[in-house]
């Protein structure tokens, strides 16, 4: 990996802040630092940072169009009028889904879940969805994490006396999708000061703004406060932030600090039933636990079925929620079967075309690819291969498609310069899916490598790893751990520290499990033991006896006892950039 060395700031600037956050804390100038990296700079910004309160949420009616959604749905609910729920089938849809599911049902309204198969009905809304609706007679749809650029079903579902409101958070397109309200903070004339929040988030922020207007109108019945109704069902937002990989920033920091707490007191009953699978394995529960473990099981209904199931659970309504866990714990373990295969597959292709190996991106097609497991690929050849990477597999007469993105490239922007090609796409800076008609798939690769060319200089197409600052080992102990663990819970845009250190001598060296490297090191009189998940093959041992490291502090607990080690990020000799 390339090391971005950290950002010099001002040492007065520093010290300010680390003598009025951290008074006579001896680590208080690096702490400073971290914070300084994340531009905060006040006492008042490191509160709001350190603990996030219901205070630092913004009013759901600074939302385009909240006014116009929040009443039509007070006005069904007076006149006893069914609502039609639709969402996407990955995570931050049914995640979505099932909060209302859980409102409605706390608000005595009666409504319909509907979410798409993906192998049927593909992303997004669907003319079978929509022909459900109108056929059991809904007049009013609320759609959940996709609908932005769907205009024509928009047109479609009004035409038979269907009225939507869309809640979304995907990039919009250059005009309105013609719904009677939108809600995407996305849109250029929206003026909502969070623009990164999920689709849960958005759908959270139009209930706040029902509780905010009708507590009034349906005493007893409707929550008196949006805080009410977060502390009732927030994990669920909490899961959609990070298994949709969205900024753990502003607003949602605020969802996820305070979603993950009420997760590990005292979760809604489907989310228990997963947690349940880890058995006596130990999980924190944190961003990158909910992401891993929990969003994998979720989206696999989706992936390798119908995500019904996962709103089922999510839902807690079942009376066998364990059984409907184990099953979904099944099939996501087929789902890393074809995964690996399929894997396997697109690296052989890469291998084996030369133009595709020193390409500015990757786009790989096969017919017999399964469409559900196509994302989770793409990002493991990034993992491997630095590229943007889009793969296809045939969907009928048309090829469908997941891309997924690095750092430095905006995948949204791309597919819309290559938009000339494709019949649909939408999605954002790191993720999205697309369709392409078959004599349309050589002049897209094309299109979208000549544009990746544009973009990315040959430096940018090595992985880059963030570092926050140097720290010897002799500085690392439970203490400066445990003052890390304040700047949870990491993720984009707050992403959990990398320091580095030099000359560290290796003592002893072991190959775990095939796949991951520990390691024996010692610097100046301090030991200290490393383990480097997956690192295994990256490990030269006659060659590497002292090393520079990247790594994070952390703890290793074991029969109620913990110890200092550190979890190594990358590692290079000394004097090598």
């Amino acid at each position: 990996m390339k090391w971005n060395r950290p950002k010099e700031h001002s040492p007065e600037e520093k010290q300010k802040i680390a003598d009025s956050v951290f008074p006579g804390n001896p680590s208080g100038n690096m702490l400073a630092g971290l914070l300084m990296d994340r531009e905060i700079y006040s006492p008042e910004d490191a509160r709001r940072f350190f603990k996030p309160a219901w205070n630092d949420v913004h009013d759901p009616f600074l939302m385009k169009d909240m006014d116009v959604a929040t009443d039509r749905i007070i006005r069904a609910i007076q006149q006893g009028e069914k609502i039609f729920l639709y969402g996407d089938y990955d995570v931050d849809g049914t995640t979505s889904v099932s909060l209302f599911s859980h409102c409605f049902e706390d608000w005595k309204v009666e409504h319909e879940i509907y979410v798409p198969e993906r192998d049927k009905e593909g992303y997004g809304l669907s003319y079978a969805g929509i022909e459900k609706a109108a056929k059991e007679n809904y007049s009013l749809m609320i759609v959940l994490d996709c609908g932005t650029k769907e205009h024509e079903k928009v047109t479609f579902a009004r035409e038979r006396g269907i009225e939507m409101i869309i809640c979304d958070h995907h990039t919009p397109g250059a005009t309105h999708p013609g719904s009677l309200a939108f809600l995407n903070p996305r849109q250029n004339d929206c003026k909502y000061p969070y623009k990164e929040l999920s689709a849960c988030g958005v759908g959270f922020k139009l209930l706040s703004g029902i509780v905010q207007k009708a507590g009034d109108t349906f005493p007893g019945r409707i929550e008196e406060n949006a805080e009410g109704l977060f502390n009732k069902y927030g994990d669920l937002l909490a899961l959609s932030i990070a298994c949709d990989i969205v900024p753990i920033t502003g607003e949602n920091r605020v969802f996820a600090k305070l979603g993950l707490a009420k997760l590990k007191e005292n979760p809604v009953k489907g989310i228990q039933s997963l947690m349940n699978l880890a058995g006596t394995e130990k999980k924190k529960w944190d961003i990158t636990d909910l992401l891993f473990f929990l969003g994998p099981r979720i989206n696999a209904a989706g992936r390798l079925g119908s995500a019904t199931r996962a709103v089922n659970i999510l839902k807690g309504k079942e009376t066998d929620l364990q059984d409907l866990a184990e099953e979904l714990h099944e099939v996501n373990e087929q789902r890393k079967t074809r995964d690996k295969q399929m894997t396997a597959e697109a690296l052989e292709l890469i291998k084996n075309e030369d133009e595709d190996q020193h390409s500015h991106s990757t786009v790989l097609f096969n017919e017999n690819w399964h469409k559900g497991v196509i994302g989770i690929v793409a990002s493991r050849l990034i993992e491997k291969h630095f590229r943007p990477t889009i793969l296809l597999t045939k969907s009928g007469e048309k090829w469908v498609g997941s891309g997924r993105s690095i750092p430095e490239f905006d995948l949204y922007e791309a597919l819309e310069s290559c938009s000339g090609h494709l019949v649909q796409f939408g999605g954002h800076k790191f993720a999205a899916g697309l369709t392409i008609k078959e004599d349309e798939l050589i002049n897209f690769k094309h299109s979208f490598n000549n544009f990746a060319k544009t973009k990315l200089e040959n430096s940018l197409l090595q992985p880059i790893l963030d570092i926050s600052g140097k720290l010897d080992l002799k500085e690392i102990n439970e203490l400066l751990i445990n003052e890390l663990s304040h700047f949870e819970p990491f993720g984009p845009g707050n992403m959990e520290p990398v320091f580095w250190t030099q000359n560290v001598n290796v003592t002893k060296d072991e190959i775990l499990k095939k796949e991951h490297l520990r390691l024996e090191l010692e610097q100046s009189g301090t030991w200290l033991s490393g383990i480097g998940f997956f690192m295994a093959e990256l490990w030269k041992k006659p060659t590497l006896k002292q090393i520079n490291i990247a790594f994070q502090p952390s703890l290793q607990t074991w029969n109620g006892k913990s110890r200092v080690q550190i979890k190594l990020k990358d590692f290079k000799k000394p004097g090598e950039k």
